[in-house]
């Protein structure tokens, strides 16, 4: 049980890193490789402007439009300029962004992993017969509950209306006097900010460091399995995804020399999964017409 609710907690902060990676691909049908890195800048936001002094639930907010920002510069300056190329050149973009967020990062906040006070208090907590930490519970109702307003809002606002048109296709949405300029760049600076709060959230137990962006990496399976462009789908694929992670790594690092079979078990069930259904679990087949 304790694996199985550990496991859950994990699932659900990593379907809300999920989240980003699923709203890219939605409005613009690329696959964000600097979603990692702008989980990173936001969790080192947070953890230094803590630093000086700030409250902590205000360094997250801080955090949070910062990180914002970086991801409207970002689709300001690399992203918009490669509107209508092959969809491979904004892919490779990203690529690029990210060796170069990562390298300046490391160069400007180090390599050491630096902390970031807790949100949660640091102790044990019962839950259905098994100890499990204040911090894994708290990462959870937090990561849920940021899922479920962004959820409302993308479906029953307007700004979320407008979001939802111009995914679902550009150019009537443009017709309508949707700007695609604005829509992307809404897009990513939402993508940004949910990678920040991801980012806060998964530092809780580890601090931050320049290879917290590798995380990227471990929510990718999320999002395939999910079907790219599922948020409930997210949810799920975060929760099996978490809980295949944490007994992996529980019940076989042992009999595997060096370990880390945490991190190879879910690609392995992805691969697995994506022969059967190559749109993932949650992902609808795409019919094109000649």
């Amino acid at each position: 049980m304790t694996v199985l609710l550990s496991g859950t907690a994990v699932g659900a902060v990593y379907a809300l890193v999920a989240i980003g990676f699923i709203l890219i691909y939605k409005g613009s049908r690329v696959l964000n490789f600097a979603q990692g890195e702008l989980l990173m800048v936001g969790a080192f936001l947070a953890a230094l402007t803590t630093g000086t002094g700030v409250p902590l639930l205000a360094a997250v907010l801080i955090a949070i439009v910062g990180t914002a920002l970086v991801g409207f510069l970002i689709e300001s300056f690399s992203m918009w300029p490669l509107v209508g190329r092959p969809v491979v050149a904004p892919i490779i973009a990203t690529l690029g962004l990210a060796i170069v967020m990562r390298g300046v990062a490391g160069a400007v906040w180090g390599q050491e992993v630096r902390p970031i006070p807790t949100l949660f208090p640091d102790r044990p907590v019962r839950l259905l017969g098994a100890t499990v930490s204040a911090v894994q519970v708290g990462s959870f109702a937090v990561a849920l509950a940021l899922i479920g307003l962004f959820v409302a809002a993308f479906r029953y606002t307007r700004l979320g209306l407008a979001l939802r048109a111009f995914s679902s296709d550009a150019r009537a949405a443009n017709a309508v006097g949707i700007s695609s300029g604005g829509a992307l760049a809404l897009v990513w600076m939402a993508a940004g900010a949910v990678a920040a709060a991801g980012g806060v959230l998964l530092a809780q137990s580890g601090g931050v460091s320049v290879s917290t962006a590798d995380v990227a990496f471990r929510v990718l399976p999320v999002v395939v399995l999910g079907g790219l462009t599922s948020f409930g789908g997210a949810v799920v694929a975060g929760v099996v995804v978490g809980v295949l992670e944490t007994a992996a790594g529980t019940y076989l690092n042992q009999y595997v020399p060096g370990g880390g079979v945490q991190e190879v078990a879910p690609y392995v069930v992805m691969l697995l999964i994506l022969i059967v259904r190559p749109a993932g679990l949650f992902g609808n087949k795409e019919i094109r017409r000649a």
